[in-house]
């Protein structure tokens, strides 16, 4: 009696199934590494977002506990930059202003309303969720992850014969800063936050115009108490500028208790969705470790099989010598 072989024909069936679980294995492990790829690309910019917007809380932060002195310092301070923005607009009544670019500075404005970092105020825009710390000059290092100040015009104490303007970047991969500023309309308001006050303004003027035709938006205008934002526009092509003007609306009173508590939470989000989008490329990751250790589950088994087999033919061949 002989026992009866495995065909050549089953042999090479499994050495197929073999080769080609292991080709589905590379090619799953590619497909893993484009999936990971494209996750971090579409996740990168909010996440930069997320973390720009931890640094700016914290620096807000740092503002305001260097802000918080007696009424009398605090008053000097805001009589300084007052002296400032008189001078500001009897300039522009023989001179009318006009941007001379992002280098423009001098050390004299550098120190005023400098709470140590280059801080000067706080700027709360509730419609579109932009809180931002607001630094001398439009450098790019200012601009980089805030709004800053436009040097020539005047500081945002509020005062009449007044018109600060604040510039902030749009579509910065890193931060939104003032991306979403075309979303405001007439009527809608902003807060300054500035050395235990809180200025709101009210948007009154909407414009979008040329560089070359900006400048009748950036002057003083006699007995107005006024603040300009601006920016680029529109999103990804830059050639024109949108400028929004608010006019002083109201004053209140700093309420430490209550801006602490908003600034929390603002860090608490912040940490909650950074944390959040890191999580996304670590759950990718966990499920694709998941899914291989199944599949390793099942190539050990065929494997298994496959020996079992080897061992049968091995059997097979000793017995047929014996007889």
């Amino acid at each position: 009696m002989r026992v009866t072989a495995y065909s050549d024909k089953d042999k090479n069936m499994h050495h197929r199934k073999l080769c080609q679980r292991k080709k589905k294995a590379e090619t799953g492990i590619l497909i893993f590494f484009l999936g990971l790829a494209a996750l971090v690309m579409a996740l990168a910019p909010s996440l930069m977002d997320a973390v720009s917007e931890i640094w700016q809380v914290r620096r807000i932060e740092g503002y305001n506990s260097t802000v918080d002195m007696d009424d009398e310092e605090t008053e000097e301070i805001r009589k300084e930059a007052e002296r400032y923005n008189e001078k500001i607009y009897h300039t522009q009544q023989k001179h009318i202003f006009e941007y001379r670019g992002d280098q423009a500075s001098d050390p004299a404005y550098e120190a005023l309303l400098n709470a140590g970092d280059g801080t000067m105020c706080t700027i709360d825009i509730p419609k579109i969720g932009v809180y931002l710390p607001v630094g001398h000059g439009t450098e790019e290092k200012v601009l980089k992850n805030s709004a800053g100040h436009m040097y020539g015009t005047s500081l945002p104490v509020g005062g009449k014969s007044s018109n600060a303007v604040i510039a902030g970047h749009t579509g910065l991969s890193n931060a939104k800063i003032f991306t979403d500023l075309d979303k405001l309309q007439n009527g809608d308001t902003f807060d300054i936050h500035i050395f235990g006050e809180i200025h709101e303004y009210t948007v009154e003027d909407i414009e979008i115009v040329l560089p070359d035709d900006e400048t009748p938006y950036l002057q003083v205008v006699p007995g107005e108490d006024l603040v300009t934002l601006y920016t680029c526009t529109p999103y990804g092509v830059n050639d024109h500028r949108l400028i929004i003007r608010g006019v002083r609306s109201g004053t209140r009173k700093e309420d430490s208790d209550g801006e602490g508590s908003v600034i929390h939470t603002r860090n608490l989000w912040a940490l909650m969705k950074t944390a959040g989008l890191l999580m996304l490329p670590a759950g990718y990751c966990l499920g694709f470790w998941i899914y291989r250790q199944h599949r390793s589950g099942q190539v050990k088994n065929f494997r298994y099989s496959k020996q079992r087999i080897t061992r049968q033919e091995i059997a097979r061949r000793k017995i047929n010598r014996r007889l």
